[in-house]
C-alpha cells in the first residue's frame, strides 16, 4: 500500500525536500499545508467528492486536517451557486466527522446561516435582474412607436440608466449581505480553529 507521501505531485515532493533544510517544526508544519492543498487541489477541480475528500485525510493528522477545513472555510464566497457550497459544506462536515470530539451543530448552525445569506443574496439579485428587464422592455415598447432615430436614443439612454440601477442595486445587496456573511464566515473559522 502507498503512503500518503507517495500519493504526492511531484512539485511537492521537491517542496518537502527543500524545506528539509528547516528545522523540525517548520518541515512539519509545511508539510501537513502541503498535504492539505494537494487533495483540497483534487477537490476543487472536481476530482474529489466531499467522501473521497474525507477517504483520502482519514489517516492525516488533526493539524492536516484543521488545515483543509480552515481553507474549506476561507474559499466560501457569498455569490456561488448552491452546488458549490453544498460540496464545500459537506466536506467541512465531514471533516469536522474526523475529530474526536466533532462539534457539529455549532459548525453546521454557521454554515447553514451562509447557506441562507448566500439564498438571499441571489434572490436578491434575480428580483433586480428581473425588474431591469422588464424596465428595458417597457422603454423598448415606449420607443418602438417613435421614429427609428428617437427609438435608438431611448433605447441607448434606457441601457444607461438600466446598467447603472442595476450597480446601485447589486451594491446594496452586497452591502446587506455581505457584512453577515463576512461576520458569519469569520465565526465558523473561529470555531473550526478552536476545534482542532
Amino acid at each position: 500500500m502507498e503512503s500518503w507521501e507517495d500519493k504526492l505531485p511531484p512539485y511537492i515532493k521537491a517542496r518537502l525536500v527543500a524545506a528539509g533544510e528547516a528545522g523540525a517544526p517548520e518541515k512539519d508544519s509545511l508539510k501537513e499545508k502541503e498535504i492539505a492543498h494537494s487533495v483540497l487541489a483534487r477537490f476543487y477541480r472536481g476530482d474529489l467528492d466531499s467522501n473521497a475528500l474525507c477517504q483520502e485525510l482519514r489517516g492525516a493528522t488533526l493539524t492536516t486536517i484543521r488545515e483543509a477545513r480552515l481553507n474549506l472555510v476561507d474559499s466560501l464566497s457569498l455569490s456561488y451557486n448552491s452546488h458549490a457550497f453544498d460540496q464545500r459544506r459537506a466536506a467541512i462536515l465531514k471533516l469536522e466527522g474526523l475529530k474526536d470530539d466533532p462539534r457539529m451543530p455549532v459548525i453546521e448552525a454557521s454554515l447553514n446561516r451562509i447557506g441562507d445569506l448566500q439564498t438571499l443574496y441571489r434572490q436578491s439579485h434575480e428580483k433586480v435582474l428581473e425588474e431591469l428587464v422588464q424596465e428595458k422592455d417597457r422603454h423598448f415598447e415606449d420607443a418602438a412607436m417613435r421614429t427609428r432615430w428617437m427609438a435608438l436614443r431611448g433605447v441607448l439612454s434606457a441601457d444607461a440608466e438600466v446598467t447603472e440601477r442595476l450597480a446601485e442595486s447589486l451594491l446594496e445587496a452586497e452591502r446587506e449581505y455581505g457584512d453577515e456573511f463576512a461576520a458569519v464566515n469569520r465565526e465558523l473559522k473561529r470555531q473550526v480553529e478552536g476545534s482542532v
